[in-house]
């Protein structure tokens, strides 16, 4: 996957902040597929710098540099299918951040999304990958639905195998 070109185009909305090592303080843009007009990265980090509130979508065709794995490439999330809340563990305790999450709650996980009990916890992607265009190199967040089509094979199957 470094060093070579994506074999589809993704498109990036600016609809809602997530996590990412890159600076965790600042909003950053979950990649989805739409319809959407042509960009470039540099025009992303504009619409990103800008903080605008509305939904903005389009297709930047970028290659792929690097996917950066010095830090997790996965996160374990609750089990349900629908559900993508993830899981953390601090001091050997599991807990959510703002109680949103999927948290310890009477010694068992508990989903308060899904607002039930979590059986068992959920492998999911979260790539975090350098794209660069003529423009501009920037860092994006691919989360699973998007890195099981780039890698034709789920979290957990990659970590079985290694």
């Amino acid at each position: 996957m470094a060093g070579g070109k994506a074999s589809n185009v993704y498109t990036l909305d600016y609809n809602e902040e997530i996590q990412s090592d890159v600076d965790a303080t600042e909003p950053s843009l979950p990649i989805s597929q739409s319809k959407s007009q042509n960009r470039t990265t540099q025009e992303l980090l504009a619409i990103g710098r800008d903080r605008r509130p509305d939904a903005t979508t389009f297709q930047c065709e970028a290659e792929i540099m690097s996917i950066r794995t010095k830090k997790s490439w996965y996160y374990p999330a609750c089990g349900n299918e629908k559900c993508k809340k993830g899981v953390t563990c601090k001091d050997g305790q599991i807990c959510g951040k703002c109680k949103k999450g999927v948290t310890c709650k009477d010694g068992q996980l508990w989903c308060y999304t899904c607002n039930k009990h979590v059986s068992y916890r959920r492998s999911r992607f979260k790539f975090q990958v350098d794209v660069m265009d003529a423009t501009a190199q920037i860092v994006i967040v691919m989360w699973d639905e998007t890195a099981l089509e780039l890698t034709k094979s789920s979290a957990k199957a990659l970590l079985d195998e290694s």
